[in-house]
């Protein structure tokens, strides 16, 4: 889990792997560095081949418009809007969106590509709002947010549909909600009680709780009400992603260890980027992990040596 900088998909992957394809977008300064990438998993025996080309996002942000339009005009003449005939235009952002999250969850950080399609979530529900327990609001949906994609995050099943967030986006001052199309600065009035991963470091609002002995070892703890109405509404602390994040940090304190054994620093280094740039399941815990033994150890790591 990190604060992750979104950019504008400008090239289309087209990978092979086995008998099957993908299609990933990317945003990148070059072909080269999105070449770069892709050949290093074709060494790695994890795909076999890709092709790349310009990826047209301005033609989707075009056909986003317009359906933001149609949708405003629908709820201004009180008409229904039927957004899931229009599920394409948001769902083609989820070939970037698993880019950009490293295949995880922008909610539990856990990799749900492995068993899961994973969903395309909006974090401002598009069609109804519940409150934090679930109790309906009186309040017709972010409509006009539905093709938006800062509004548009990658996410597990289990954390974005019914026992999870749902249509639930508590604000601190109910006061403050917008009920229909505005300027988009005055949404940053709304003051959301759900971590955003384009805007919010999650180490701010939510302590990761490291090893050595504690029951609350791989568990999620709010340290603001960002933070606590985050981990109740996600379920952070369910009993799948204890375990699962106490398998990652456990991996890398052994890692670590042997690192040190064999005076071998360029592997703690490489482990911290790979968190620091979001790519390990679970990353903010495992740093949370990682820097609790080098700590307990008496020992220090240059940050400028693991920056992404």
């Amino acid at each position: 889990m990190k604060r992750v900088p979104r950019g504008e998909p400008n090239f289309k992957v087209e990978i092979q792997h086995g008998k099957r394809t993908a299609t990933e977008l990317y945003a990148s300064s070059s072909e080269a560095n999105v070449a770069r990438h892709l050949r290093q998993r074709v060494d790695a025996g994890l795909i076999v081949s890709f092709t790349i080309e310009p990826y047209d996002f301005a033609a989707w942000k075009k056909k986003a418009r317009s359906e933001t339009a149609k949708a405003i005009w629908a709820k201004r003449r009180k008409e229904a809007y039927d957004f899931d005939a229009h599920r394409p235009i948001w769902g083609a952002m989820k070939d970037y969106l698993r880019v950009l999250f490293h295949g995880k969850c922008a909610y539990c950080d856990a990799k749900f590509e492995t068993v899961a399609w994973g969903d395309v979530e909006h974090y401002r529900p598009k069609k109804k709002v519940t409150d934090e327990n679930g109790d309906p609001i009186d309040h017709p949906g972010y409509y006009w947010l539905a093709y938006d994609l800062d509004n548009l995050l990658p996410s597990c099943q289990l954390c974005n549909q019914a026992k999870g967030k749902a249509n639930r986006f508590p604000l601190r001052d109910e006061t403050k909600r917008l009920s229909k199309p505005s300027r988009s600065d005055r949404l940053n009035t709304e003051e959301p009680l759900l971590f955003n991963a384009y805007l919010h470091e999650p180490t701010a609002h939510l302590e990761f709780v490291p090893g050595k002995n504690d029951k609350a070892f791989g568990t999620v703890r709010g340290i603001d009400d960002i933070g606590t109405t985050t981990e109740a509404v996600y379920d952070l602390n369910r009993e799948p992603l204890i375990e699962a994040r106490r398998k990652e940090q456990n991996s890398a304190r052994a890692r670590i260890k042997e690192a040190l054994i064999l005076e071998d620093p360029g592997v703690i280094s490489q482990l911290m980027r790979d968190c620091l740039e979001g790519r390990a399941e679970f990353s903010a815990a495992v740093l949370s992990e990682i820097n609790a033994y080098l700590a307990r150890m008496r020992l220090k790591l240059d940050p400028l040596d693991c920056a992404p």
